[in-house]
């Protein structure tokens, strides 16, 4: 079913709220453990202007470029003429995950490489749920990963091979370290886990 453009405005500015106040200018740091029970991470960082390329929407001007996009989103000037909608249906099915994703952590429990046999994607990483999951690749130019789409599919379905998320963790863009964990994943013996060295400044949480 379309979801329309009134309806389609509505969540994006919603999500641009909730994208604002837990991502924006900020890194989220997963560490995961692999099935050989080896740790893990990776860095991704998350711009203003990445929020555009997750939404599905086309801009109907090259004025609005995907920072203009941004603003207008946070000050509630965009407009249903502003944008159309993918006409493959891509659109709905991102809209109706979008806002699952825009949590501190994402709602993600699993992380994996891209499968490229299984979907054609253009990302390189992903990271979710089985509901849904965000898709990130290298910039180029700036050496750091971004956030590039997202998916209403189960993570499972699209990566070589799902890693466990243990921890993530989330810092602003001008500090230094992490210290605040967004996720810990639930039952784990967090006693024995034992971080590689260029992860064992990482705060653990408490193992009581």
């Amino acid at each position: 079913m379309a979801i329309g453009k009134e309806n389609a405005l509505k969540a994006v500015l919603e999500a641009a709220i909730a994208y604002e106040n837990n991502l924006a200018n900020r890194y989220l740091l997963f560490v995961f453990q692999n099935k050989l029970h080896k740790i893990d991470s990776y860095e991704t960082l998350f711009r203003r202007s990445n929020f555009l390329h997750l939404t599905g929407l086309k801009v109907t001007s090259e004025d609005i470029n995907a920072s203009v996009f941004y603003q207008r989103c946070i000050h509630k000037r965009l407009s249903i003429n502003d944008f159309e909608l993918s006409s493959d249906g891509t659109t709905e099915l991102k809209l109706d995950v979008l806002p699952s994703l825009m949590c501190k952590n994402l709602s993600a429990n699993m992380i994996g490489k891209h499968d490229s046999y299984k979907v054609k994607l253009y990302t390189e990483k992903l990271a979710g749920n089985v509901r849904g999951c965000m898709g990130f690749v290298l910039d180029s130019k700036e050496k750091y990963n971004v956030p590039n789409t997202i998916l209403r599919q189960d993570i499972r379905d699209l990566v070589f091979r799902p890693n466990r998320i243990i921890l993530t963790y989330r810092k602003r863009i001008d500090e230094n370290a992490y210290s605040e964990i967004v996720y810990a994943a639930k039952n784990y013996d967090w006693s024995s886990l034992v971080l590689p060295a260029h992860l064992s400044h990482l705060p653990l949480p408490d193992p009581n």
